[in-house]
């Protein structure tokens, strides 16, 4: 007995295509911002440690940054992962409501939903969990790997083009 596919059945598949897609999008951007943030919060730790007078030479920096991001860019990757998840919806049902271009409203969605999930955490834990975005400095270095992220999963995902404003 042979199976037809119907138009309906040909749809459905198109569109579980399409969201696994924009998943696989979604992570390759929430990975490399994630791995910016582990790598600035290595750099920042460094820094701070030769502040002391302790001297870092290049390998050490290597290697502790690699170490980071083994450990800490998993965690900052669930981190990154949820407030993308989040800001990148949102962002994009504004866009579609508003209008403009799609590629600025993901960049700056990303750049804001870093420092606000960091906010939030701080809220709700007392505390900051990453040494890195306790400052102001490094909370703005945290927001533009979320800048970052954001212009990835727009330009991996391909629709920058500008829309007209839809009135209601």
């Amino acid at each position: 007995m042979q199976r037809t596919v119907t138009g309906a059945g040909i749809r459905s598949i198109t569109k579980a295509l399409s969201v696994l897609k924009r998943l696989l999008h979604l992570f390759a951007a929430s990975v490399i911002a994630a791995g910016l943030a582990s790598a600035i919060s290595s750099q920042m730790v460094i820094a701070d440690l030769q502040g002391f007078g302790l001297n870092v030479s290049l390998s050490q920096r290597i290697a502790v940054t690699a170490s980071d991001l083994m450990s800490l860019g998993f965690a900052l990757l669930g981190l990154f992962l949820l407030a993308f998840l989040s800001a990148f919806g949102v962002a994009s049902a504004l866009q579609k409501k508003l209008g403009g271009n799609r590629t600025i409203w993901l960049s700056v969605a990303g750049l804001i939903s870093i420092p606000a999930s960091v906010m939030l955490l701080k809220l709700m834990m007392g505390m900051t969990l990453v040494s890195a975005a306790r400052s102001i400095y490094g909370l703005i270095l945290y927001s533009c790997c979320g800048l970052v992220g954001g212009y990835l999963f727009a330009y991996l995902h391909g629709k920058s083009a500008p829309r007209e404003c839809v009135d209601v």
